[in-house]
């Protein structure tokens, strides 16, 4: 008897992940040490999958991607540090191997052919639920809902990662919108300020590309410089937004913002001091996380990926990855979603995260079902 292994089996494991870190955190355990086991389990499965393909076809977009997947297994191997800190290795080879994987069906499926997206986004709402009602520390009653993934900040941008899969199963613009409010509501209570302003300009999102007609690489473009200089745009936000600001602290201060703007500040005068060999080619992998190390006495990383990816691979390994991942997220409005999630994320330590770029990946390889002809 032989199993069918096709990319149904692929996109249940990559969505069965939170539920795997939901179980360490309900025991109490940190539940992130299992991220990297997580997807090397998925890698070798894809690359067995791979091996037992007869044939795989290429176009030059899927080339394209493969060559700058090839230059940034090269940048992280250049800039190995120890085996401790060797995630980016894993990361940039998994990329390559999902590439590969994701090549074979991009010419005839779609990722909506995948029918579970909404059933995951029901069980991620009901648990959500579960743990509001049966908080697992008492300090979610009174500051903010971690929800069951360890943090608040990956809590909520996987539940709008989940709700921007499952929209095209709404039937209706009510469903649609009810379940906007639902995930609207969970992430305030969370109090994860960036993904609540991108839940504020969702709809002016799906309003400026559905009927505006507004380019998705301006979107892109747009969306990743006011990231880039998110804090000289932070008094902006402090000038219109003032409740986003203080919405987790009763004295009116942010101290996140003190702290972060001076772990950005560490990190971008280490990176100004060095040559410009250093500059260019990187100072190792998870460089910034153990300067912030030495600096402060913790392990919490320079909370910036903009400016901690420069650091530590180089202006060139940057440019290469940014490239990498502005060509995913133009390549469908639902992928450009995805990737703004993803850019959000650069500022919680996430830019390594191996089920958002999973979850980029697919979308944007199988946003486009391309007639073929079989060949006998």
């Amino acid at each position: 008897m032989s199993i069918k292994l096709d990319y149904n089996v692929f996109f249940h494991l990559v969505m069965l992940y939170p539920f795997a870190l939901s179980v360490f955190t309900a025991i109490g355990k940190d539940p992130f040490f299992i991220t990297a086991p997580y997807f090397l389990a998925v890698m070798i499965f894809l690359i067995v999958v791979i091996l037992f393909q007869k044939k795989i076809s290429f176009n030059f977009w899927e080339i394209a991607q493969l060559s700058l997947a090839t230059l940034l297994i090269f940048v992280s191997i250049f800039n190995f540090s120890t085996i401790r800190y060797s995630l980016p290795i894993l990361f940039t080879v998994y990329i390559f191997v999902l590439q590969i994987f994701l090549t074979k069906y991009s010419k005839s499926n779609h990722y909506t052919d995948f029918k579970f997206f909404k059933h995951y986004f029901f069980f991620y709402i009901f648990l959500s639920v579960f743990f509001i009602l049966l908080p697992l520390s008492p300090t979610q009653q009174v500051f903010r809902f971690e929800g069951f993934l360890g943090s608040p900040t990956v809590y909520s941008a996987y539940l709008v990662l989940l709700y921007i899969l499952a929209i095209q199963s709404f039937k209706s613009l009510k469903e649609k919108l009810f379940w906007y409010l639902i995930v609207f509501v969970l992430v305030y209570l969370s109090k994860t300020r960036l993904i609540l302003l991108l839940m504020l300009f969702l709809p002016l999102l799906f309003f400026a590309i559905g009927t505006l007609k507004l380019s998705l690489k301006k979107i892109f473009l747009l969306t990743f410089l006011i990231l880039l200089f998110l804090y000289p745009a932070y008094k902006v936000v402090v000038d219109y937004f003032p409740n986003l600001v203080t919405i987790r602290y009763q004295i009116g201060k942010d101290k996140s913002y003190d702290l972060r703007l001076y772990l950005y500040t560490i990190t971008q005068d280490d990176f100004l001091m060095q040559p410009w060999q250093t500059k260019t080619l990187g100072q190792g992998n998870e460089h910034s996380r153990l300067l912030v190390k030495r600096n402060i006495g913790l392990d919490i990383y320079p909370h910036n990926d903009f400016i901690r990816l420069i650091n530590d691979w180089g202006v060139l390994g940057g440019l290469i990855f940014f490239l990498l991942i502005f060509r995913y997220g133009v390549n469908s409005k639902i992928a450009l979603m995805v990737a703004i999630i993803y850019l959000i994320q650069f500022y919680s330590n996430l830019v390594f995260n191996l089920f958002l770029i999973s979850i980029l990946m697919t979308v944007s390889n199988l946003s486009v079902k391309r007639n073929i002809q079989k060949m006998e």
